[in-house]
């Protein structure tokens, strides 16, 4: 991952490598990742221009009206149940 994030920061306006890094956190890890979430938040967030910013969006937007890409699940729905976490005897 910290290759993909080094690539990032070198190639800015490829926005899929940016899209494909964002699908580690649809699955439960035991790795932190705090290191990409500072990485989206303060260097993408804050760091890109607006016009960076803007081509990323039109991009994200062109991908999820192509049929082909595969929908990823939200995050939420990744989480177990309440009644799963402690079953009663």
């Amino acid at each position: 991952m910290k290759c993909l994030l080094c690539y990032a920061r070198c190639n800015t306006s490829d926005h899929e490598v940016l899209f494909n890094m964002l699908t580690i956190f649809t699955v439960r890890s035991v790795v932190d990742y705090s290191f990409l979430k500072q990485f989206y938040a303060h260097e993408v967030a804050n760091g890109y221009t607006l016009s960076q910013r803007k081509s990323m969006i039109l991009h994200m937007i062109n991908k999820c009206k192509d049929p082909n890409v595969p929908q990823v699940p939200q995050p939420s729905t990744l989480k177990p149940k309440p009644h799963t976490l402690n079953p009663k005897p």
